[in-house]
C-alpha cells in the first residue's frame, strides 16, 4: 500500500458549470472535453522549462484530479520565503480557465497555499480545505485566491512594493459578486482574484507581435456562446464578462503592449 506523502505548494479547486442538468450523450461529450482540457494543461506543464517562463523559479510539478464536475491541481513548490509567491505556479493554474473555454467548459474556482497529503487515489489536507470553502460560492467564472492565501499576496505586494500594472499579470483585488444563500440577496466581496484574461490576450498575439484581427471581447463572448448551461446561471456569464470588461479596460492595453515586446516570455495556449 502506498504511504501518504505530505507536500507543500498550491492546490486549486475547480467546478465545471452546468454538468449536472446533462444527458447521457452530452455527459459522454464532457468528459471527452475535459480530458482534452486535462491533456492540454499537461503539454503546457511540459513546454514551461522550455518557454522561458520558469527562468526565476526551479521547476515545480503539478498533479491534475477529476471526478463529477470537480477539478483539482495540485503544485508543489516552495512556499516558505514570506515576501515571496509562487507566480509561475500561480501563473499556470491561471491558465486552466482560457483552456477550459477553449472547449466550451466553463468553470469557477479558488486557489489555496499550504500543505496537503497525496496519494494515488486521495488528496486531503489544509490547503485542499481552504479552496474547497470557497470555490463554489462565487456568483461568476474566475478564480478567486482563498482569504488565506489573499493575506499572503498583500504581503508580498507590499513587502515588495509592486506597481499594480505588474501585480496585474498574476492577481487584482476585484469586488467579486456573490449570492447570499441564506438571505437569497446579491452582494460583493473584495477579494484577490487570478488575472485569467490574460492568457486569452497572449493567445491573440502573434509570434511575430501582431495582433490578432479578433478583438479579446469578440473572442471570449465567442467563446461563452458555445457554452451549455442552465438559464439559471445567466448571471454568472453576465459577471464574467463584467469582469473582463472591467479588467481589459484598466490593464489591457498596458498588457497587449508587454506581450508584443516580449513574445517569447508568453506561454502558448493554441496546443
Amino acid at each position: 500500500m502506498e504511504d501518504p506523502q505530505v507536500k507543500t505548494g498550491i492546490v486549486a479547486m475547480f467546478d465545471a458549470l452546468g454538468t449536472r442538468y446533462r444527458t447521457t450523450q452530452e455527459c459522454i461529450e464532457f468528459i471527452k472535453r475535459m480530458n482534452s482540457v486535462v491533456a492540454s494543461g499537461k503539454r503546457l506543464l511540459a513546454r514551461l522549462p522550455s518557454s522561458g517562463f520558469l527562468e526565476e523559479m526551479p521547476d515545480f510539478t503539478a498533479d491534475f484530479r477529476w471526478f463529477q464536475d470537480t477539478v483539482v491541481i495540485t503544485c508543489e513548490c516552495d512556499t516558505s520565503r514570506p515576501d515571496s509567491l509562487p507566480a509561475q505556479p500561480l501563473g499556470f493554474i491561471r491558465s486552466f480557465i482560457v483552456c477550459a473555454l477553449g472547449e466550451h467548459i466553463a468553470v469557477r474556482g479558488a486557489v489555496a497555499v499550504g500543505k496537503y497529503v497525496l496519494t494515488q487515489n486521495a488528496i486531503l489536507g489544509p490547503a485542499l480545505f481552504d479552496a474547497a470553502q470557497c470555490y463554489e460560492k462565487y456568483d461568476w467564472l474566475g478564480i478567486v485566491a482563498t482569504p488565506c492565501l489573499g493575506c499572503s499576496i498583500n504581503r508580498t505586494v507590499d513587502n515588495l512594493e509592486l506597481d499594480d500594472q505588474v501585480a496585474a499579470t498574476y492577481c487584482v483585488r476585484y469586488n467579486v459578486p456573490f449570492i447570499d444563500k441564506k438571505t437569497d440577496t446579491r452582494s460583493q466581496e473584495p477579494m484577490w482574484v487570478l488575472s485569467w484574461p490574460v492568457d486569452l490576450y497572449s493567445t491573440l498575439v502573434g509570434y511575430d507581435g501582431a495582433l490578432s484581427s479578433t478583438t479579446p471581447k469578440e473572442m471570449i463572448t465567442k467563446q461563452l456562446q458555445g457554452i451549455i448551461y442552465d438559464p439559471i446561471a445567466a448571471s454568472k456569464m453576465e459577471n464574467t464578462l463584467a469582469f473582463f470588461d472591467w479588467f481589459y479596460d484598466k490593464y489591457g492595453e498596458n498588457i497587449h503592449t508587454e506581450f508584443q515586446t516580449n513574445r517569447n516570455k508568453i506561454i502558448d495556449l493554441t496546443l
